[in-house]
């Protein structure tokens, strides 16, 4: 080949670079593409979101049963302060009536001393 001779090739080469470039890069779309289509149309799409929704009324009822949880505890919480809160009140009562027993007793029983006495 004569040194001052174009070297058509090489250059033909260099100028299918950028479309070989772009060629590998849309690949991954084109498999993406039939990737998805496979997806969808083959029912695994029906099971995925199948799945997503039995898991979002699984995490959504666990939440509703936690919050129904700590409203119970927070009730009973409350009813068991108000039960000690009635028992000490009936115990007072029942120390003040015992005292007043006992006062009248008393008094009772001096009256009957002095009677007796006169």
């Amino acid at each position: 080949m004569p040194r001052n001779a174009p070297s058509t090739p090489s250059t033909q080469g260099r100028g299918m670079l950028p479309y070989f470039v772009v060629g590998l890069g849309g690949q991954p779309n084109i498999f993406s593409t039939a990737g998805y289509g496979y997806y969808h149309f083959s029912g695994a799409k029906q099971v995925v979101d199948g799945v997503r929704a039995v898991k979002d009324r699984y995490v959504d009822t666990k939440a509703a049963v936690a919050e129904k949880r700590e409203v119970a505890r927070d009730k009973m919480s409350e009813a068991a302060v108000t039960a000690k809160e009635m028992a000490l009140q009936k115990r007072t009562d029942l120390r003040e009536r015992w005292a007043a027993r006992r006062k009248n007793g008393k008094e009772e029983q001096d009256d009957k001393e002095q009677h007796e006495d006169q």
